[in-house]
């Protein structure tokens, strides 16, 4: 299991940091999580962390699935709604596509669906966990991820192919007059991690995070749900097998540590005890009581209050202080191996002494006995049992034993996770800083928006101040326009405007009328000299004047007659022009290019287009034959 070492090379450390050419290049992206989050994030989206009001923690265990619901209050703490346990439907088994579904409709009836926005938050096994509790030297925030993976391949070797590498530091430490930097890291199988995504995902199940049972306890003592606890406690859990002590400081698992005894070492030590005492029974074919492994596990099992019955006890003929004194040297053992875990924290860890121990078990709560282990280490001692009453505020429908309650105990504390302090294997560092980032430019544009904001407050009220000078540069020119006389009234306005109209329509009549004159005009200037006009053709059609008889005084008109009208009542604007192109040949087109963007140069024409240009014999050369489009403008 895990334990905690130091890393005491500083130097070599931040050699392996700065890139040294002696030591080995930065290592790969760690580890790949599906689903992956993409870089390029919209502003404003909500990030993963925190964004739960609802959690369900569920705990997968032997014989039954245990579902925790918590929510979240107004003032950010967890509150319990309701637990529920299932036992396993036949046929069906951990880590299957049925097993599920059957989450699923089971989640469905617990009231967390996906219209309730529920994060569900699954134990996962720590077996294959590999946890480390490091220090590494100070360094800028950026290297710290490296800092901590060189640190952790120094600790344990694994490959990032096949793991999942995540950490969080937990604060500043002084290791021998040098401050360094606290580090839990740990690196699950990523195989197993994307397997349970992927079956919950085809069911529909959101899953918001797979926790051990470690850290699902450091949410209990994270999160304040136990009051009464001291800053720095240890857990200690007694399996079938084997049993586990974690300890915690201020809310963090700072050290781990495995121990090859549990229950089994207990029923062996009633059972050899037993069966060496000889016992003797004239009903027995050896004549003697023998004692068997089964016989006495049920007995061990039976000492707790809880316990349906006492026969098996009562027919080996013991008392309760007989197979409590059989159990002693187990016990004793188990306390040794506490005590040596608590002097190694002391001395390698931190110097604080571990004031209070909580202790949970698979079989159900015998107090002596935990009055045995505590004694022994003269510590402070409680059963671990956050769901009790006068520990946490539980709803009064919830009936539940002492060990039932605790066996409750890791489904509660994944059920109070939250990825801004809960380790998550399906949200690593990697994922958190990418919601920094996020937050970060969220920040920056709020930012960006309030300095916006206040800038337009300013040119408000700058507007405002105008406004009030204008006003007041209206009021003295009222007044001075008051002096002058006379005064100018609506009438006059009306007659001003009707001679300027008059005036107006004359101009454009004059403008109409030698429209023809300006268009020749224009031509006549714009035409080279090695170009020739055939045919000017135009709408502008103008009325024939007649001619006097003889004796007669014609009577020419002021101006030229306006064109008439076409058809639709208003003056035609095309016109065509056609000509020939004097000089080179082999100049004739560029002279005709000149010769069109001349035209379009001009104010008067518009749309210039060249219809025809052919090149055709005249006398004794040849000349380019041109017919030219366009709109009088």
């Amino acid at each position: 299991m895990a334990r905690n070492d130091d890393i005491t090379s500083t130097e070599k450390l931040l050699d392996v940091i700065r890139n040294k050419k002696d030591e080995a290049p930065s290592p790969p992206p760690l580890s790949v999580q599906a689903p992956k989050p993409k870089k390029n994030i919209v502003a404003f989206t909500p990030p993963k962390a925190g964004s739960r009001t609802m959690n369900v923690g569920i705990d997968t265990g032997h014989e039954f699935v245990r579902f925790v619901k918590t929510v979240r209050t107004a003032d950010g703490k967890w509150k319990l709604l309701d637990v529920r346990k299932l036992p396993y439907p036949v046929g069906v088994t951990k880590g299957t596509l049925e097993f599920a579904t059957f989450l699923r409709e089971e989640l469905t009836k617990f009231g967390c669906s996906a219209k309730d926005n529920c994060g569900v938050w699954l134990i996962m096994s720590a077996a294959e966990v590999e946890v480390r509790h490091i220090r590494i030297p100070k360094v800028a925030k950026k290297q710290i991820a490296n800092a901590v993976y060189w640190g952790m391949r120094k600790e344990c070797s694994f490959d990032e192919k096949e793991c999942i590498f995540d950490f969080e530091v937990q604060g500043e430490v002084v290791d021998q007059g040098i401050p360094k930097l606290a580090v839990m890291a740990y690196t699950a199988p990523k195989k197993e991690v994307e397997d349970t995504q992927r079956q919950f995902a085809q069911v529909g199940i959101p899953l918001e995070g797979l926790v051990i049972t470690p850290f699902a306890i450091q949410n209990i003592f994270r999160t304040g749900w136990m009051g009464t606890a001291k800053e720095t406690v240890a857990s200690l859990f007694i399996g079938n097998e084997f049993s586990r002590i974690d300890v915690y400081s201020r809310g963090n698992l700072v050290m781990s540590r495995g121990i090859k005894a549990g229950v089994r070492s207990m029923v062996e030590a009633l059972m050899e005890t037993y069966n060496d005492e000889r016992r003797p029974d004239p009903d027995a074919p050896t004549g003697r009581r023998v004692m068997t492994f089964d016989d006495a596990r049920r007995i061990v099992f039976g000492l707790s209050p809880e316990a349906p019955s006492q026969e098996d006890r009562e027919r080996a003929g013991l008392t309760e202080q007989e197979v409590l004194k059989m159990l002693e040297p187990a016990l004793e053992r188990l306390a040794r191996q506490a005590e040596r875990t608590f002097e190694h924290f002391m001395t390698n860890v931190s110097n604080e002494r571990v004031e209070q121990i909580f202790v949970s078990s698979v079989m159900n709560v015998y107090r002596p006995m935990l009055d045995y282990v505590g004694e022994q280490l003269a510590i402070e001692r409680n059963v671990f049992d956050p769901l009790d009453p006068k520990v946490a505020d539980i709803p009064t429908s919830l009936n539940l034993s002492p060990s039932e309650r605790i066996a409750f105990m890791p489904a509660l504390g994944v059920a109070l996770s939250d990825n801004t302090y809960t380790p998550n294997v399906i949200f690593t560092y990697r994922q958190k800083d990418d919601a920094e980032q996020v937050q970060k430019i969220n920040r920056n544009i709020l930012g960006g928006f309030i300095a916006c904001l206040a800038v337009c407050a300013l040119v408000l009220g700058y507007q405002f101040l105008q406004m009030s000078q204008k006003k007041e540069a209206v009021a003295k020119l009222e007044t001075r326009l008051a002096q002058f006389s006379p005064q100018v009234s609506q009438s006059m306005i009306k007659d001003l405007l009707a001679s300027l109209k008059q005036r107006r329509e004359a101009l454009h009549d004059y403008s109409v009328r030698y429209l023809g004159m300006a268009v020749l005009g224009e031509l006549a200037a714009l035409t080279p000299a090695d170009i020739r006009l055939l045919s000017v053709k135009s709408g502008l059609d103008y009325p024939v004047i007649a001619i006097p008889a003889a004796g007669q005084q014609a009577q020419a008109p002021a101006s030229p007659p306006p064109p008439k009208a076409g058809a639709a009542g208003t003056p035609e604007k095309e016109m065509a022009l056609e000509g020939l192109v004097f000089g080179d040949p082999a100049t004739f087109e560029s002279q005709l290019f000149r010769y069109r963007v001349a035209l379009e140069s001009s104010l008067l024409f518009k749309n210039v287009t060249v219809k025809k240009q052919d090149l055709e014999p005249f006398r004794k050369g040849r000349v380019l034959h041109f017919i030219i489009s366009m709109q009088i403008g």
